[in-house]
């Protein structure tokens, strides 16, 4: 692997844990839909990084008669749009500090699955707006992963960025993309290979510092 340039961030799993806060606004948006399906913590793991389209479809396949899909949509993403800024989640250890050091040295970029206001609350709630160069979504863009690495390499001229997720799905996109994938392994998933792998948000900081 050459030395990065730039350090494209997944969200969800690698800089934050929100799941609790998830699992409250999918089953509000289900119950008041009156849907039967309701979600544990367990369970929204398992959905976590997956496309929000792709994810209503499987959340509502088990649902008795016709389900208007929009209107799952719109009922669950909506409640996310306006409860998230005050639910929010816990950034993981080290997170905030690392950042903060790592954006003296590289650009940082956040790159999610989510809707297109996801990341930028994520930012706000945790004040780690400064640190970032630049975001991407699948929300403004309807793309994949591995097409969204893509724009943001183009869009800042990136000469060697890498991407940093939790889960073989990051892995996949980042390899369809032609980065190295960084694996961090305290989030949601697994991943079958990486180019480097990490237990703990400080040890990457450190390894990054070091090159």
């Amino acid at each position: 692997m050459q030395k990065p340039d730039s350090l494209i961030f997944d969200m969800d799993g690698t800089l934050w844990d929100a799941v609790d806060s998830y699992v409250w606004i999918w089953n509000e948006g289900f119950r008041q839909l009156n849907l039967s399906k309701r979600f544990t913590r367990e369970e929204m793991i398992t959905y976590m990084g997956k496309q929000p389209d792709e994810l209503i479809t499987e959340c509502v396949k088990n649902e008795p008669g016709e389900v208007d899909i929009q209107k799952v949509y719109q009922a669950v993403f909506g409640l996310q749009q306006h409860t998230m800024p005050l639910l929010g989640g816990k950034l993981y250890a080290g997170v905030r500090e690392g950042l903060e050091a790592l954006s003296k040295k590289y650009k940082l970029f956040v790159l999610s699955n989510c809707e297109s206001y996801g990341v930028r609350q994520f930012l706000e709630y945790t004040k780690l707006t400064h640190l970032i160069t630049d975001t991407i979504t699948f929300g403004e863009t309807r793309l994949p992963k591995a097409f969204n690495m893509q724009l943001l390499k183009t869009r800042h001229q990136l000469e060697n960025p890498v991407y940093v997720g939790d889960t073989d799905s990051d892995r996949l996109q980042t390899e369809m993309a032609g980065l190295p994938f960084i694996y961090v392994n305290y989030g949601f998933g697994t991943a079958s290979r990486s180019a480097i792998e990490f237990s703990d948000f400080e040890a990457l900081t450190s390894h990054f510092l070091s090159l």
